[in-house]
């Protein structure tokens, strides 16, 4: 989730910037210090993984197929989400893209498929191990999760699409925030 935060902060400046508004990088401490601790305490509750109600009663622990399952399931899901953005991006990367003014960071055109796809692959890993079988278990979570995932599915079209900047930059920084707050349900499930 870490590099989620990261990744939406560094598309947050570049939209920004190129906008010709002010750069926005957040990464708060506490959000951080979530991200660390999702990955420190996923493991405490067997029953986050295998409950398949959302009733107080313990359940059986899954098999481990199951839970392999469930997180291939999420992992393949996210990064085909993620991969469907390339229907828009991919034929405005030259020139139009290529033309814009960028920040001297801005990374290369070649370096953005592995990354969104490594992006897509840890966030379907931490919902996986986030909501196993039963994501209706956590309904708040879900909800963060899936503002997260459409502004994530809108910022490409805006973008790339139809080329309005200044919504993209704001879609950018909404989807940092929505980010920062899947981190920090995630690392809520985590604790319990």
């Amino acid at each position: 989730m870490l590099f989620l935060v990261f990744s939406v902060a560094s598309a947050a400046a570049v939209s920004c910037s190129v906008a010709k508004a002010p750069a926005t990088r957040m990464v708060s401490i506490p959000a951080v210090n979530a991200a660390l601790q999702v990955r420190a305490h996923a493991q405490k509750s067997a029953c986050m993984f295998a409950c398949s109600s959302p009733s107080p009663q313990r359940h059986r622990a899954a098999s481990p197929i199951m839970l392999s399952t469930a997180t291939a399931a999420w992992t393949g899901g996210c990064v085909l989400f993620g991969a469907s953005g390339a229907f828009v991006v991919v034929p405005n990367l030259k020139p139009w893209y290529e033309s814009i003014n960028k920040p001297s960071w801005s990374p290369t055109n070649n370096i953005f498929a592995p990354m969104w796809t490594t992006l897509y692959t840890i966030l379907g890993i931490a919902s996986a191990r986030a909501f196993g079988l039963n994501p209706l278990s956590q309904p708040r979570a879900l909800a963060v999760f899936a503002l997260q995932a459409v502004l994530n599915l809108a910022w490409a079209p805006l973008f790339f699409g139809a080329k309005k900047l200044g919504l993209a930059c704001f879609v950018s920084s909404a989807l940092l925030a929505s980010a920062v707050a899947t981190s920090l349900e995630f690392a809520r499930i985590a604790g319990q």
